[in-house]
């Protein structure tokens, strides 16, 4: 049985320099000659990585070649009935506008006497909202409008509410008053966006510039060597190399204390144990698993259902914020009072990355129980509404600035022009808000195309 995986991706650091001295009677390499080789080595790398891009990029296109082509086959052969019950769309719907979700305008779709759209859509679903009369003009009343992919925010047995964009359909708001007038139907879409997504984080790593664990995975594709899947040099030698760990962000070997690291991490994990409390009370099992993943800038924990996997995810990310600096870490500074301190300040930024917007919700709702400042990157419209207060969207509604332009804006006693001009610079002030608070947050929980929107935005 495949389970969830949730991968936390720590900031990397510089790779690791092995500082050894040439044996005795052995020459010297020139410099030239080194950097000649450190050039091939670059340019191996980076041609494995495009090998790595190019083989799966190929296979992303066949596989949305696929799921696009079986949707039309089901559109061109299966009739209505059957395109209902299985989800595949939705026939002779009425929709009118429902509410304004932190600027997103969110659709009511209702289908009267229907019983299961709760059981065939769940929020985050992509569907395309288009007219029932698949003739009827663009722009004209009532019906003609382009259609548009949009995303499931919630459902009931007969009704769906969908995020459609900063702007309503054409007519919908004008046929508001006239209640069942406007219909509409709805498709399920091959969405283009995690693709292109996927193909963009592809073209990253074939440059080199999608960060170490990418790297890694590319060198992998290509026989990495034996010692890139190896514990650092450092704890070679230790007697307890299995359970023994290391700051996920490299320090340079010749300062480093490996004992005195150790104990670093240990005591990162051991505040966060302490913090978390009756929240979550980690067993053995959960404790070695999180220390070992700190010590390692690639790992995989894995289990049964029920084992633990996201309130072990989230200790990790509160242990994360805890660790030392690096420097301190080498013994520099005053790393030793630090690392006992009861809540030291983070010192770190976690993005915690899952395959889907419901598993960021849930170890979201998991951080927050321990504590933990995390921000949701994302549109509010597809998240839970448990958690999306905690969408940087929603924050950034809280700022000061942000309160005050929107009161400006619908200040009936103001002029129009000036109400339209509040509106307006509310929305560039808005965004600007959200994204630094996506680039300041010690934690930031997304789904896999919300973090490619993170690293195209420099966030």
């Amino acid at each position: 049985m495949l389970t969830t995986l949730q991968a936390l991706s720590l900031a990397p650091g510089t790779p690791r320099e092995r500082h050894a001295q040439p044996a005795r009677g052995s020459t010297v390499p020139p410099v030239a000659s080194v950097q000649q080789a450190a050039v091939a080595g670059a340019s191996a790398r980076v041609s494995q990585a495009d090998r790595y891009a190019r083989r799966w990029e190929q296979l992303l296109r066949l596989e949305y070649r696929e799921a696009a082509n079986e949707l039309r086959l089901r559109r061109a052969k299966w009739p209505r009935s059957r395109l209902e019950a299985s989800g595949s769309a939705v026939f002779d719907a009425t929709a009118s506008p429902d509410t304004d979700l932190f600027g997103e305008k969110v659709v009511r779709v209702g289908k009267p006497g229907e019983t299961r759209l709760s059981d065939l859509f769940s929020r985050g679903d992509i569907l395309v909202l288009r007219p029932a009369d698949r003739s009827a003009p663009w722009g004209g009343a009532g019906e003609g409008f382009p259609p548009r992919e949009c995303c499931v925010v919630d459902s009931g047995k007969d009704w769906i509410t969908l995020g459609v964009g900063q702007s309503w359909p054409n007519g919908l708001w004008e046929a508001r008053r006239r209640p069942d007038s406007f219909r509409v139907a709805l498709e399920r879409a091959a969405p283009q966006a995690p693709l292109k997504a996927q193909q963009a984080a592809l073209h990253r790593a074939a440059k080199g510039e999608a960060g170490l664990a990418a790297a890694l995975l590319a060198a992998e594709e290509a026989a990495v060597p034996e010692a890139a899947a190896e514990p650092p040099p450092r704890l070679c030698d230790s007697s307890a190399a299995g359970s023994s760990v290391t700051p996920p962000r490299p320090v340079d070997s010749s300062a480093a204390d490996p004992s005195r690291v150790d104990a670093a991490v240990r005591a990162a994990l051991q505040q966060a144990v302490d913090v978390a409390g009756a929240a979550f009370a980690p067993n053995e099992s959960q404790q070695e698993a999180v220390a070992w993943a700190l010590g390692r800038r690639l790992s995989l924990i894995r289990g049964p259902p029920g084992t633990g996997k996201t309130r072990t995810a989230a200790l990790l990310v509160l242990a994360a914020l805890r660790l030392p600096s690096p420097h301190a870490a080498a013994g520099g500074g005053e790393a030793g009072g630090e690392a006992s301190s009861p809540s030291p300040p983070p010192r770190a930024r976690v993005l915690a990355v899952t395959h889907s917007n419901s598993a960021a919700d849930v170890l979201l709702a998991a951080l927050l129980r321990l504590g933990v400042p995390a921000v949701r990157a994302g549109r509010p419209a597809a998240v839970s509404p448990a958690v999306r207060r905690r969408t940087a969207v929603a924050l950034a509604q809280q700022h000061p600035e942000v309160v005050a332009l929107r009161a400006r804006a619908r200040n009936a006693s103001l002029p129009a022009h000036e109400r339209s001009a509040a509106a307006s610079e509310l929305r560039g002030v808005g965004e600007a808000v959200s994204q630094l608070i996506l680039r300041t947050a010690p934690v930031v929980v997304s789904s896999c195309i919300s973090a490619d929107q993170l690293a195209e935005e420099g966030a």
